[in-house]
């Protein structure tokens, strides 16, 4: 019976009942028959029908038997076996010990008027903590010769069983290739992550909008250290700390600043903002990785009817502290006290006292050279290194020979707070004693020279 699909059972005249009857039993004895006969039950199990039968029960039919009843086959009933279909289950096909895979798949809508692409990307971490942006699957819709149409279904599969993070982007212009441009492009991480089993479905779905901009106004000014070279973004968030692939709604770009400086924006729409400023250095890798941020103290700031002009909401960045540190050597055994230190200025006739320095006693129960050195907790500013030794020395008290970096002066600023190849050599000279021996008499043989401490 299992071959059988969509037999049609109508209503017709009491005449045919006999005779389709016996049809109808035929072609069930036939093909329940086993073997390699025409019944189309071959030998591998192909025992399917035509793709094109119909077996269907019509709902005025009746099936009881009764003498008014008409059993017959619809003139477009097809029973013929197609030798093509095979619709039984293979044991061998069913690998018990291969895992069970999961996937995630929804429905992304956008209701703007822009062209791009959009991408859906699934990512084992947060992806706002991540600077390599790799996702472990994505699905992709769009290009920058037709756009995405929405709303569009997307699907990820074969994910391991697990706990993902799911973020949807439209390309704007289909322009950014698999990487967000956090200027232009609309991005959203969905804010739970997804937890899937072997064989489970997530559904999830991204609604998309166009930044909502207002006429709400903030300004202030932004301050931080004066060796601060590079370019500063100051923007409104909705949450902090944000997707750092996005920036946000309303935001302000000022480069090439210098500290302090005053801005302002004022594009923000109401509801509750985070006023934060973003420091980029030369050597910062791009937007999604600022040198230094800061934030307004008194965060969020409300947008209202009532209230849509704010002042004086003024931000410092914090730099902290800078770090110099090293190894000093000495080209002869030496030892004695050590100072290593940052100065001021410094000369070896004058070397006047270090602003910062760290001692060391080399010798018998002390340590060694070569010595580690760290200089931490560093004002940014500008030093000169050194280091000095009081030869034979418990404690440092006059210097008998200096070290001096060969790089002077140091310069700890923003965008070079850590410098941790800062070496040092004493050239200790070594003290010589010449002289002449006179010997008069007949020996021979040799003569040995020395110095004694008693």
């Amino acid at each position: 019976m299992a071959g059988f699909k969509n037999v049609a059972v109508t209503t017709g005249r009491s005449g045919r009942f006999e005779r389709l009857l016996m049809l109808v039993a035929v072609l069930l004895v036939f093909g329940a028959c086993g073997g390699s006969d025409s019944a189309g039950i071959d030998a591998g199990g192909d025992a399917s029908l035509d793709a094109g039968s119909d077996v269907g029960i019509d709902a005025a039919s009746d099936v009881g038997g009764d003498a008014t009843s008409d059993v017959s086959l619809d003139a477009a009933s097809d029973v013929s076996v197609d030798a093509t279909n095979d619709v039984s289950l293979d044991a061998a096909d069913a690998d018990p010990d291969e895992p069970e895979t999961a996937g995630i798949r929804g429905t992304v809508t956008y209701d703007g008027e822009q062209q791009g692409a959009i991408t859906v990307a699934a990512f084992n971490e947060d992806p706002r903590e991540i600077e390599d942006w790799s996702p472990v699957a994505s699905d992709s819709a769009g290009n920058s010769e037709a756009s995405a149409e929405f709303p569009w279904d997307y699907e990820l599969t074969d994910l391991e069983p697990g706990t993902y993070y799911l973020v949807a982007f439209f390309d704007v212009g289909a322009d950014s290739g698999s990487t967000p441009d956090a200027r232009e492009d609309i991005v959203e991480l969905y804010d739970t992550t997804i937890e899937i089993a072997a064989g489970e479905v997530a559904i999830v779905g991204f609604a998309l909008t166009d930044p909502v901009l207002g006429d709400g106004q903030v300004s202030g000014v932004v301050d931080g250290h004066a060796s601060m070279e590079g370019d500063v973004i100051v923007g409104a968030y909705a949450n902090w700390p944000p997707m750092d692939m996005g920036l946000p709604d309303c935001y302000a770009e000022y480069a090439d600043v210098d500290v302090p400086f005053t801005y302002e924006l004022d594009c923000l729409a109401e509801g509750d903002w985070h006023i934060a400023a973003l420091f980029f250095s030369a050597d910062s890798d791009g937007l999604s990785a600022p040198a230094f941020t800061t934030t307004y103290e008194h965060n969020p700031v409300e947008i209202s009817m009532e209230t849509k002009v704010y002042e004086n909401i003024d931000m410092e960045f914090s730099i902290g502290s800078g770090e110099v540190s090293g190894v000093i050597s000495a080209n002869v055994p030496a030892s004695g006290a050590v100072v290593v230190g940052l100065y001021e200025t410094f000369s070896p006739e004058d070397p006047g006292t270090p602003v910062h320095y760290q001692t060391f006693y080399v010798g018998e129960g002390g340590s060694s050279f070569p010595l580690d050195y760290d200089l931490g907790d560093l004002p940014l500013d500008t030093y000169h290194l050194a280091a000095s030794i009081d030869l034979d020395a418990l404690e440092f008290e006059t210097a008998d020979a200096f070290a001096i970096y060969e790089h002077n002066p140091l310069v700890i600023d923003a965008g070079n707070l850590v410098i941790d190849d800062a070496d040092l050599e004493f050239d200790v000279d070594a003290g010589r004693i010449s002289g002449q021996v006179h010997y008069e008499g007949p020996a021979e043989g040799a003569v040995q020279v020395g110095l004694y401490e008693s």
